[in-house]
C-alpha cells in the first residue's frame, strides 16, 4: 500500500464505492462521477480562541475525540467523510439532503450523551 494511503481506511473505501471502483488502481485520469447529493459543512463554533487556551495535547486530544463522534454520526446517516479541515469536516451523502439532516442530529444526540 503506498504510504499515503496508510492510514485513509474506510472513508476512502466509501469514495471508492461511490466512483464504482473496487481499487485506486482502477481509477483514470479524467474519471468522474455526476450525482446530485447534500454536502454538509461541520465545525466547532469559537474553535479558535478555544484552542488558544489548550496545550498541544490538549487540542489533539479534543480533536480526535470529535472525529470519534462525528465518523459515526455520518456513517449511519448514509454518509461518508470527505474531507477533514482542521476542526472541521466535509461530508456528502449521496442519497440526499434527508441524510444530511439525520447525520446533524446524530452528531448533536452524540455529542449530549
Amino acid at each position: 500500500m503506498p504510504f499515503w494511503l496508510f492510514g485513509l481506511g474506510e472513508q476512502f473505501l466509501q469514495f471508492l464505492q461511490f466512483l464504482g471502483r473496487n481499487s485506486i488502481e482502477e481509477i483514470r485520469l479524467g474519471d468522474q462521477v455526476r450525482s446530485e447529493m447534500a454536502i454538509l459543512f461541520a465545525d466547532v463554533r469559537g474553535f479558535t480562541s478555544l484552542s488558544e487556551q489548550m496545550s498541544p495535547k490538549e487540542n489533539f486530544d479534543f480533536i480526535n475525540l470529535l472525529l470519534q463522534c462525528l465518523g459515526p454520526a455520518v456513517r449511519g446517516a448514509s454518509g461518508f467523510i470527505e474531507r477533514y479541515i482542521g476542526d472541521a469536516i466535509m461530508a456528502l451523502f449521496p442519497q440526499g439532503a434527508d441524510d444530511a439532516i439525520r447525520g446533524a442530529r446524530l452528531k448533536r444526540q452524540l455529542s449530549n450523551s
